[in-house]
């Protein structure tokens, strides 16, 4: 009895998180509406530098990338004129669960569904329904180091990089 339970619970789980990733990916590419990205800064490092960089961030930056899709659209002959929307998400206190090295193929499920979960509760700017986000882990120059691993799920709904703060130009590299 209880083990049938368990196999439901689970078979339910797993169509759950494929109709999941099929609807996104599939709605994400239909470009009917824009596409609606949500950048989110997170302080990685906790240092003060980090966070004047973070409170310094404006929604100007990611103008060009909205343009430059907007090129790329015309170019493939899509019938609105602005195909992503860059907006300028809070701050997260927050970091995402990380993976660790070498974690098999069991490892990386169970960190993707931890994921997942860690980024439905994220609330996306008000008033606009966000098809992707774009989670930022800003580190300060001094904290900088290369070892964590630069694997991230492949997935059409997330995304996540590294960029280094670097106040007094103000520039991210």
């Amino acid at each position: 009895m209880w083990r049938k339970l368990r196999i439901f619970v689970l078979l339910l789980i797993l169509l759950f998180v494929a109709l999941n990733t099929y609807f996104d990916r599939f709605y994400s590419t239909q470009w009917n509406d824009a596409l609606r990205v949500a950048v989110f800064p997170i302080n990685a490092d906790g240092s003060s530098v980090t966070e004047r960089y973070i409170q310094s961030l404006t929604s100007t930056p990611y103008e060009p990338i909205e343009a430059f899709f907007a090129e790329e659209g015309k170019h493939y002959g899509l019938q609105i004129d602005q195909p992503i929307r860059v907006t300028l998400g809070k701050t997260l206190l927050k970091l995402p669960p990380a993976l660790a090295p070498y974690t098999g193929r069991l490892g990386v499920m169970i960190w993707s569904l931890k994921t997942r979960y860690w980024s439905s509760r994220i609330d996306g700017p008000p008033g606009t329904e966000i098809k992707l986000y774009l989670l930022i882990t800003i580190l300060s120059v001094r904290s900088h180091c290369r070892t964590q691993s630069d694997c991230r799920r492949d997935s059409s709904v997330s995304c996540m990089c590294s960029p280094i703060a670097r106040w007094k130009d103000r520039t991210m590299s």
